[in-house]
């Protein structure tokens, strides 16, 4: 499967205070990468649809919980997801991913900003960007879409045509109108011949995103 050739390619060495790798033995039905396969509800790789950017998965506990359950669905991530797409966006088109590749320690708090985003931790977050790029090749996603407060600065450095994310916290942010809010024909570092469209969960730039 693509997603277990993926993984096998998450060699991060610089896990910060607070972040742990997720283990190999991971969760088999629906739940978000690197703690699944980052599929709803089928096992093809959704190549050249459509990205899902989180934060991060969660604490080690709740990914102990999911694991055992064989599935992630119906968490509150989960819940607020299928409300946010609606009927724009079939799930089953989507790869789920996060920009940290890691679980907070034990039973953390696993919402709000993640430790991994501390300024000391700039060398681990550099390398969850180059799987990042890893990740956008084996997908080609024709849009991405971001999820939470921290992920415009994380994406600030993956392309030159997002740098003036660097500052804020969202996109919506950006402009007053739905076009400053969203990203055509965007370039990412490392990748030849591959551009997408990056928007954030707003379901309204989502539809107007999709029509590019």
């Amino acid at each position: 499967m693509v997603t277990d050739s993926l993984f096998n390619k998450l060699k991060i060495t610089s896990y910060p205070d607070g972040i742990k790798p997720v283990p190999n033995s991971r969760i088999e039905g629906t739940a978000f990468f690197p703690g699944g396969d980052g599929l709803y509800g089928h096992k093809e790789f959704a190549k050249s649809e459509i990205m899902i950017l989180g934060q991060d998965f969660d604490n080690e506990y709740n990914f102990e919980k999911s694991k055992k359950r064989k599935s992630e669905d119906g968490n509150k991530t989960w819940s607020n997801l299928k409300k946010i797409l609606g009927n724009e966006i079939d799930m089953e088109r989507c790869f789920f991913t996060n920009a940290i590749m890691g679980l907070r320690e034990g039973d953390a708090k696993n919402t709000g900003r993640s430790k991994a985003f501390l300024k000391k931790n700039g060398l681990f977050l550099d390398e969850c960007r180059a799987f990042f790029i890893e990740q956008l090749k084996a997908q080609k996603p024709k849009l991405i879409i971001g999820l939470g407060a921290h992920i415009p600065v994380f994406l600030s450095e993956t392309s030159t045509d997002l740098e003036r994310l660097s500052k804020i916290t969202s996109l919506s942010k950006i402009g007053e109108s739905i076009e400053d809010n969203f990203f055509r024909d965007v370039v990412f570092k490392g990748i030849d011949d591959y551009k997408a469209v990056l928007s954030d969960k707003n379901r309204n730039r989502q539809q107007r995103a999709l029509a590019c």
